[in-house]
């Protein structure tokens, strides 16, 4: 396993045609089953050892032209620019044929493709060795990214993942070169509603966050209810939702019906895209979406690309075949979340001064006058005893109350307080201060609190494909009822371990 402090190779992908990044691409080493899969931003990273080693990458993706180039071409000292360019179908005779033989509908070629799963996808034990990450997107920057190397056994689709599937970690870490944001690294919290999924349609699954990621797989989990609205692949999807060809790609020479789905409910919409072979009907790539039909569709920016506000929840997951099976290339999961925010405009301290006969009130903001200045928006209690309010003065953030005090209650305040053994500058046992309806000079209401929404983002990337693997029969795995980055036991790599964490790169362009 290489160390993060390793020197690598870095690089990003392109559309030629519009210098847009190109996400999700395989880039391997060739005649090894090891490589990455580019971020979001198209940017990747390959352990400089490999520069000089005459070791030739090749880049793949959906629809565009599969490149191939050595490593030692590239330089070690910049980020280097790789353009793609879209692949063109040119049909020859035997597809033609192929294509007139089979004129299918769009249902039809799902329906052929989601029947044709047994064949397609290993069924025998293997595992996936590869670089997991969670993380949150706010502000145009990832925040709180977390990153580990796992390795996935596998029984095969024909076992319950859930139930038979074991994972080792091998390293992990919360990265402290990105923003670290302790409010939203807090657990969900439905009772307060301090960090809620609002009207998600996400399900307790009884696991951790990869286990959550490894449900939203609907081909691996194609006989079980995984999710809304795919539900049970098998059974389900073809019902729940309509298709249309929106016609072909290619992929290493290979062509791929591009197929879109959709479904409108009450309150949420439906849309994705399948990717699936023309040749042998395996499913190359699942997008789902749902949206919620109540919220704004302004879009924003991640990363340069763009994700509706109204957005609940989104699943791509990619398949890859080596030799005669499809595995998983990648599987990314998203889901919005709301956080309550603390204050803008909030009270900071209130202290006593019974000498002066005044309460002073620190506030974090200095407050309008018009509404700090009024005596309702205050109800003060000495002792639970409410107090009339004479005058109040305003300076800068300090708000002085000056209430009416006799002197046989403040004796007795005076001795309540030596009793309790508080100092008369600053009770909070004695003395009770409720505030409503200030504002500050900002238009801040007091203690008033904003709901943000936040994006969490969990993804998997197979680095590593081993076809054929004894299932081990120890451990230590994963405990999937504990968080990845919480209580877990380490486990250590067996034999030559090539992967290491294809972290993004940090500059990002901040949401427009």
């Amino acid at each position: 396993m290489f160390s993060q402090e390793s020197q690598f190779l870095t690089g990003k992908l392109v559309d030629a045609s519009n210098n847009e990044p190109v996400a999700f691409a395989s880039i391997q080493l060739k005649g090894q089953s090891i490589g990455v899969i580019s971020n979001v931003d198209g940017s990747f990273k390959i352990p400089d050892l490999y520069s000089g080693t005459g070791d030739v990458l090749v880049v793949s993706c959906l629809g565009y032209k599969t490149v191939e180039m050595e490593t030692s071409t590239l330089d070690p000292l910049q980020i280097n620019i790789i353009p793609l360019t879209v692949e063109v179908m040119v049909l020859d005779n035997v597809t033609l044929q192929y294509e007139k033989a089979k004129k299918l509908s769009a249902r039809k070629i799902v329906k052929k493709a989601i029947e044709s799963i047994p064949k397609n996808y290993a069924t025998d034990p293997f595992s996936l060795i590869g670089y997991y990450r969670e993380y949150q997107y706010d502000d145009g920057a990832y925040v709180n990214l977390s990153e580990a190397i796992l390795e996935v056994f596998d029984k095969g689709f024909d076992h319950n993942d859930k139930l038979t599937t074991k994972v080792s970690i091998y390293d992990r870490k919360l990265n402290s070169d990105f923003r670290i944001d302790t409010l939203a690294r807090r657990p969900y919290d439905y009772r307060t509603g301090e960090k809620i999924i609002n009207k998600a349609f996400l399900q307790a699954y009884g696991g951790n966050e990869f286990v959550i990621l490894r449900v939203h797989d609907p081909i691996r989990n194609y006989t079980i209810n995984s999710f809304d609205f795919v539900n049970e692949l098998r059974r389900d999807f073809v019902k729940n939702h309509r298709f249309k060809k929106l016609g072909d790609i290619l992929l290493n020479d290979e062509p791929i019906h591009v197929i879109s789905l959709k479904n409108d409910h009450p309150d949420h919409s439906v849309k994705g895209t399948l990717y699936i072979s023309k040749y042998d009907f395996a499913i190359h790539k699942v997008e789902y979406a749902v949206y919620d039909k109540r919220i704004e569709k302004e879009p924003f920016k991640h990363q340069e690309v763009k994700i509706k506000n109204n957005l609940v929840f989104e699943t791509i997951t990619e398949y890859r075949k080596i030799g005669e099976k499809m595995y998983l290339n990648y599987a990314s999961f998203q889901n919005a979340f709301d956080l309550k925010m603390p204050p803008v405009f909030r009270v900071e301290e209130v202290s006593l001064n019974l000498k002066q006969k005044r309460i002073t009130v620190t506030l974090n903001k200095k407050p309008d006058l018009v509404s700090a200045l009024k005596p309702n928006a205050y109800d003060l209690r000495l002792k639970k005893k409410r107090l009339k309010i004479r005058s109040i003065k305003v300076e800068g953030r300090f708000v002085r109350i000056y209430p009416e005090i006799d002197k046989a209650m403040m004796l007795a305040t005076v001795n309540s307080l030596k009793n309790d053994q508080v100092e008369n500058t600053n009770d909070t046992k004695a003395i009770q201060v409720e505030i409503k309806n200030i504002r500050s000079i900002d238009g801040d209401v007091l203690d008033e609190r904003q709901i943000k929404r936040y994006y969490q983002f969990r993804e998997f990337f197979a680095h590593k494909v081993n076809a054929t693997v004894a299932f081990p029969a120890e451990g230590p795995f994963m405990n999937d009822k504990q968080p990845i980055f919480g209580k877990q036991d380490l486990a250590k790599p067996i034999g030559k371990f090539e992967i290491w964490m294809n972290t993004p790169l940090k500059a990002l362009e901040a949401p427009k």
